[in-house]
C-alpha cells in the first residue's frame, strides 16, 4: 500500500527548524557550564621575571637590578621544581650559581586562561655570588634561569636576562677624637744668681802708747 507523502509548506519547516537550532544552542550553554573551568590537562605553567618596583603583573622583564623575583602562574596543583641559575656568556662560561632543589611553586590548580598567580621568589646578584665576576659595563652581569619540573612532562622553562650590580656602601668616614690644646711648655725659673758677698773686717792697728 503507497500512503500518501505529506508535503509542509515552508512556514512550518521554518518554524520546526528554528526550534531545532534552539534546543542545540541551549544544549551547549549547558555543556559549557557543566565544564570545568580551570587546571586544563598537561604541563601547566609561566615564569616571569620580575625587578623593581615589584608589580606581579606577567610579563618579564629581561633588565633588572640588584633585586629581582621570580613570578610563578598557573602551575598545577602541589607541583615541585628546581630552580636552578647559572652564568650566562659573555659573564661566564655556565657554571652554576644557585640551586633550590624541590621548591614548590604552586599549592593551587592550574587557572587555565586566568593569570592565576603562584608562589614567588626573591633573589639578589650578591645572592648568587655574582661579586666574583664582572659585569657589562652597561647590562650587569648575564644570567640564564632554569625551572626542573618534577614529574611533568616537558623541558621545564628557561629564562635570560641581565642583573644589575648591587650597589656598594659608601664608606662611613672614622672620626679621630680630637685631643686638648697643649699650653706651650714654660721652663722652670730658676732664682738670679748672685755673686758671694765677701765681708772684709777691718783690721785693727795696735795702738801706740
Amino acid at each position: 500500500m503507497t500512503y500518501p507523502r505529506l508535503r509542509m509548506s515552508t512556514p512550518v519547516r521554518l518554524a520546526i527548524g528554528g526550534v531545532v537550532c534552539a534546543a542545540a544552542l541551549i544544549a551547549a550553554a549547558t555543556l559549557a557550564e557543566a565544564a570545568p573551568a580551570g587546571d586544563p590537562p598537561g604541563a601547566n605553567g609561566t615564569v616571569k621575571i620580575d625587578g623593581r618596583a615589584f608589580d606581579g603583573d606577567i610579563d618579564n622583564e629581561p633588565h633588572v637590578t640588584c633585586d629581582f623575583q621570580v613570578n610563578f602562574f598557573n602551575f598545577d596543583d602541589d607541583e615541585h621544581a628546581n630552580i636552578v641559575f647559572t652564568v650566562h656568556p659573555p659573564t661566564g662560561p655556565g657554571t652554576e650559581l644557585l640551586r633550590l632543589d624541590n621548591a614548590l611553586v604552586s599549592d593551587d590548580p592550574a587557572g587555565g586562561g586566568d593569570p592565576d598567580p603562584d608562589e614567588t621568589f626573591l633573589f639578589s646578584a650578591s645572592q648568587l655570588g655574582l661579586d666574583a665576576y664582572t659585569a657589562h659595563p652597561q647590562q650587569g652581569f648575564h644570567v640564564k634561569l632554569t625551572v626542573e619540573r618534577i614529574g611533568a612532562p616537558g623541558a621545564g622553562k628557561h629564562k635570560v636576562f641581565w642583573i644589575g650590580p648591587c650597589a656598594s656602601p659608601s664608606p662611613t668616614p672614622s672620626r679621630t677624637p680630637s685631643s686638648p690644646p697643649t699650653s706651650p711648655s714654660t721652663p722652670p725659673s730658676s732664682p738670679p744668681s748672685s755673686p758671694p758677698s765677701s765681708s772684709t773686717s777691718p783690721s785693727s792697728s795696735p795702738s801706740s802708747p
